[in-house]
């Protein structure tokens, strides 16, 4: 069976409420395994509009992990707050592990390879290969992700030069 982690920035566009819906389904199924989310871009509600938009999906108790530090991206997407009052237990920001501390806890628990999927910014994937060995495991970020990561999935783009050429 597939296994994956997450990376998103649950942010304003569509895309990563669509992939978090194909992957929540497919989990449900017993198609894949979903061992966590890690969303690297923060706003008020990131964490309990994902928690609830889980929950509504029939996945629950997903380790999500939460990049604090960016916030500096622009929109305000109505839906996170209204996703967030759905449930009044939900989880919170404060709820959610550092995301390094996570990638890095999910791949040493993990016995064979699993896939990284990435759909959002990309600074705690490179912050995860800048990792230094701690507590969690005695290899530094390349070396944990060498051994126990088969595939990088990225949504990438290029978007510094106008369209047509």
């Amino acid at each position: 069976m597939r296994r994956f982690i997450l990376g998103t920035d649950w942010w304003t566009d569509c895309d990563d409420a669509v992939a978090i819906r194909l992957i929540a389904r497919s989990h449900i199924k017993g198609e894949c395994e979903l061992l966590g989310v890690v969303i690297n871009a923060c706003m008020e509600d990131s964490v309990s509009s994902l928690d609830n938009f889980l929950r509504s999906e029939g996945v629950c108790d997903i380790p999500i992990g939460l990049d604090r530090e960016a916030t500096d991206f622009g929109g305000r997407p109505p839906y996170q707050k209204r996703l967030s009052e759905l449930h009044f237990d939900s989880r919170k920001n404060s709820d959610a592990e550092d995301p390094i501390r996570l990638y890095r806890r999910l791949l040493s628990e993990q016995r064979t390879s699993v896939e990284m999927i990435e759909i959002g910014y990309l600074q705690t994937v490179a912050a995860l290969l800048k990792s230094a060995p701690d507590d969690i495991s005695p290899l530094d970020g390349r070396a944990l992700v060498k051994e126990k990561v088969s595939h990088i999935w990225v949504m990438a783009g290029k978007w510094d030069e106008p369209l047509g050429r």
